[in-house]
């Protein structure tokens, strides 16, 4: 009945759905319930529509208004979480296409070695870190042999010095090489009658002893004598990674290449509420899921293959020799028979397939492995509504850009990876082939779905310098106008897309993340200044995170 005076009496029910008030017995107006999350005086940016407002309301983890500050008034109540952005910009939540959560995590634990500017550099750095923790194997991350002066790559003659008897074994910055002191080759049964594995090389002297480097598959001679790590380790890796992905804007992040153990993990903390941070896992090809499977903030439909080794390393399969290398074209990882047979296996299963493909030769091989699979399999070659993709697309040979389009599939990319190498690459690949390199703008152009990632910890996990990167191809420390690479740079729209409606494609999900508009899920990044809409660039840089929101609740900072 209704009642014949006055408001009907609401108590609980405000809080959960609007409330409907009458007076004199006629319906005249309705409360709604009230929001979880709204903020103002922000400029509320959409990678499609662009500007959109200057402020939105969060109910039940999902947008329900874009407006004005006025527009949300009415829906803020005693419990709502109301922040002023002071002129900020809210951004669909930031994604990171490509990047590997564990090892972040362990190199948060291990010595760091990014940046040496020599060898001695970087074995004083290890030899110092191995002072602070003085047990197990000494295990470090990240030197880069084209930031020396004679760009060689290093021996094991100085880590030996340093480090004794104790086992050492130190990774290169993109994960494709690794030096190991002799302590670590012993231990690994390496020596001088060891040979090189399919898809890895050891590097070794004139005398045909091994200098220390291992390329590639050759790195796991010596990684299988490492302990490995326990779920514990796994654990606190992942959680730690999280809590600097979050700090970092980053809502979601494609991790690219989980084993059985990972997967395990990222379950257990999914089931126990422990991720905040969403979690689109790809396999790894030898623990691939027989069918998808998602849970809350953690998905796996995806399968990750390797085809090639990295470019700094000169694994990156080329078509011709490389420029500084005239006796070497490189690596293939897999066989294309082995390959077609995994691609085959992920069609059956309807797995995404994401390959690893940084030279024009290994991005030749799994552009003609795809295009047999979905003839043998589809009877066509256009496929685009599997949304396999290749991961890095790095260097491609200029009659390919358009195979990606005809196959229908997506470009994940990594601008940092353009400002990174900018300094040796036109040397190591020379100035025709970088026609074809870092061209994320080709594949706009061609209009192929592209989604941006950092491939961190190969390079920083912090997506302001990714979008640097694509805007100016500059290196973000240098105050010359130097551009890396005759690639076009890309808009502000068409790069902030990359980062969110890209990669929301990229996991399927476009119709539930990537934009700022009502009914999508409410993953926010929001920073302090409005950097796009600022003619400067380097705005972004000077741009600091002030609240990263995953499924409408704040992730960081920490409550």
């Amino acid at each position: 009945m209704k009642p014949a005076f006055g408001a009907a009496i609401c108590s609980v029910g405000l809080f959960i759905s609007s409330c409907a008030v009458y007076f004199g017995g006629n319906e005249v107006t309705s409360i709604p319930a009230p929001a979880t999350f709204v903020v103002r005086n922000a400029n509320i940016y959409d990678p499609v529509d662009g500007r959109v407002g200057t402020a939105l309301a969060v109910r039940d983890g999902k947008i329900v208004i874009i407006g004005s500050d006025a527009d949300v008034q009415s829906l803020i109540q005693p419990r709502t979480h109301v922040l002023n952005a002071d002129g900020g910009v809210v951004l669909p939540g930031l994604h990171d296409a490509h990047g590997h959560l564990l090892n972040l995590g362990f190199e948060l634990e291990r010595a760091d070695l990014r940046g040496a500017k020599s060898e001695a550099e970087m074995v004083a750095r290890a030899a110092e870190f191995a002072k602070k923790h003085a047990d197990g194997w000494l295990l470090g991350r990240a030197w880069d042999q084209n930031l020396w002066i004679h760009k060689q790559f290093p021996t094991h003659s100085a880590l030996d010095a340093a480090t004794g008897a104790r086992p050492a074994f130190l990774v290169r910055v993109d994960g494709h090489a690794g030096l190991a002191n002799a302590a670590a080759m012993k231990l690994a049964g390496v020596g001088r009658s060891t040979q090189d594995p399919p898809g890895g090389r050891i590097i070794k002297d004139e005398s045909g002893e091994p200098t220390g480097v291992f390329i590639d598959d050759a790195m796991g001679l010596v990684a299988r004598a490492i302990p490995a790590p326990g779920r514990a380790d796994r654990t606190r890796g992942y959680l730690n990674a999280q809590k600097e992905s979050l700090a970092a804007g980053l809502v979601c992040v494609h991790d690219a290449g989980l084993g059985i153990a990972d997967q395990e993990v990222l379950e257990e903390l999914d089931r126990e509420h422990k991720l905040k941070l969403r979690i689109y896992g790809m396999a790894l090809a030898d623990a691939a899921p027989a069918a998808a499977r998602a849970g809350d903030r953690y998905e796996l439909r995806a399968v990750k293959a390797y085809a090639d080794g990295a470019l700094g390393s000169r694994g990156a399969a080329m078509l011709e020799p490389y420029s500084d290398d005239p006796a070497n074209r490189g690596l293939l990882l897999i066989e294309s028979g082995d390959f077609i047979k995994l691609a085959t296996a992920c069609a059956d299963r309807g797995l995404q397939l994401c390959t690893h493909a940084i030279g024009d030769r290994g991005n030749r091989l799994v552009l003609d492995a795809y295009e047999t699979v979905f003839k043998q399999k589809f009877g066509t070659v256009s496929r685009p509504d599997l949304r396999w993709r290749v991961e890095h697309c790095q260097v491609v040979a200029p009659a390919d850009f358009a195979r990606f389009k005809q196959l229908g599939l997506i470009a994940s990319m990594q601008p940092t990876h353009a400002t990174s190498d900018g300094p040796w690459a036109p040397a190591r690949i020379g100035n025709q082939r970088m026609e074809g390199a870092y061209a994320w703008g080709k594949f706009i152009e061609l209009n192929i779905p592209l989604a941006f990632g950092s491939d961190f910890p190969v390079e920083s996990h912090d997506p302001r310098l990714g979008i640097y990167a694509a805007l100016t191809l500059r290196d973000p420390g240098s105050n010359d106008n130097k551009r890396f690479g005759p690639g076009r740079t890309l808009t502000m729209k068409e790069t902030i897309a990359a980062f969110t409606t890209g990669a929301a494609f990229a996991a399927f999900h476009e119709n539930d993340w990537g934009r700022l508009k009502k009914d999508f899920v409410a993953d926010l990044t929001i920073f302090d200044k409005n950097f796009v809409d600022d003619s400067d660039p380097r705005a972004v840089l000077n741009a600091k995170v002030i609240r990263t929101i995953v499924g409408g609740e704040v992730a960081y900072p920490a409550p």
